[in-house]
């Protein structure tokens, strides 16, 4: 016996309306218990301050052992490109960090690849504006991570940072040799 298509159509769709109406599709429902509230907890995000018409992006929190921590971040204008294995276009990111524990820090990221910096510390070149080429020491995290650097001197960094609209830096990655990063760091402050 045939069964006919136009039947499979009408029931085809009338699974399709159930299943619409029962909210199945792309919902997951998930039954309350006894005195849960209907809405869950937020997870625990540092609360950001970006600033009006700022890049910078504020925000803070506490480490492990309850100490304030504070974090001003910008992304750099520009783009990287490097080679396998860490290919594709990526931005770099530099952050100061004021903590208790550790004074204010100055940091310089990328999201993949290698920092090449020797055994005990390396120089970056940096540039303020149209100012002029300035090298700054620098150094690995003690976790060995090869996607930050620790610029040394931040007194003198941050004092040139509070004037400055456009920051360069330029470091060597491996395999990659010299790359400049450019940021737009115009009204960074501390809260």
């Amino acid at each position: 016996m045939r069964k006919k298509p136009w039947l499979l159509l009408i029931g085809f769709l009338a699974l399709v309306g159930v299943a619409v109406l029962m909210g199945t599709f792309g919902t997951t429902t998930t039954k309350k218990r006894p005195g849960e509230s209907s809405s869950a907890p937020a997870p625990s995000v540092p609360e950001a301050h970006p600033e009006p018409t700022s890049p910078w992006v504020y925000t803070s929190d506490e480490d492990t052992m309850g100490r304030k921590r504070s974090f001003a971040e910008v992304v750099s204008t520009n783009t990287l490109d490097f080679g396998f294995p860490y290919q594709g276009s990526q931005h770099g990111t530099l952050t100061i960090r004021k903590s208790a524990r550790s004074g204010t820090e100055v940091m310089i990221s990328i999201e993949r690849g290698q920092f090449l910096c020797g055994v005990d510390e390396c120089a970056v070149n940096v540039r303020f504006d149209d100012g002029p080429i300035q090298e700054f020491s620098a150094g690995e995290p003690s976790d060995h991570s090869t996607t930050v650097l620790f610029i040394e001197g931040q007194t003198r960094f941050t004092a040139h940072l509070r004037r400055a609209k456009t920051l360069r830096v330029e470091a060597t990655f491996y395999q990659e040799g010299s790359q400049t990063l450019e940021f737009n760091v115009e009204g960074f402050s501390w809260r």
